[in-house]
């Protein structure tokens, strides 16, 4: 019993990573370089300077959730100081976005709105209860090719 046991844990051991390393043509399908074409904050303040304006949805898994992906910015870093925790989720006919610094950031998802075009609405979010506000990003992206 104590065989049977220990084979099955080596074969979940070993299957699982394989498992969370498969990505699917669909899972991809929006990978790639993307610009800023445009960005409104309501209100307007600083806090779009988290944002990047030039950033790549990578292929790369990231550690936040075993279905997203890491968004590394392009180009200049936004602040070379912050924590940097960007990631993207694919969705059927959607991406979800997030941009955080580990105190504060933006989430929201983005839905095609033309050919290598994504537009849509990010929330603010922090990690102060009931002080963070009600802000809140227009953006459209336009995919571009990679560096």
């Amino acid at each position: 019993m104590k065989l049977v046991a220990k084979c099955l844990l080596l074969a979940l051991c070993i299957g699982l990573p394989i498992y969370g390393q498969s990505v699917t043509a669909d899972n991809v399908q929006y990978a790639g370089c993307y610009e800023v074409r445009t960005l409104t904050a309501n209100p307007p303040d600083y806090s779009t300077r988290l944002l990047p304006s030039r950033f790549q949805l990578s292929t790369d898994r990231s550690h936040l959730s075993s279905r997203s992906f890491v968004l590394k910015p392009l180009g200049e870093s936004v602040d070379p100081h912050s924590l940097q925790l960007f990631s993207w989720t694919p969705k059927q006919n959607r991406l979800h976005v997030a941009f955080s610094n580990g105190k504060w950031g933006y989430y929201g998802k983005l839905k095609p709105a033309g050919a290598d075009e994504f537009t849509g609405n990010l929330k603010y979010f922090c990690d102060w209860r009931g002080h963070c506000g009600k802000h809140a990003i227009g953006i459209t992206v336009h995919k571009m090719a990679c560096p």
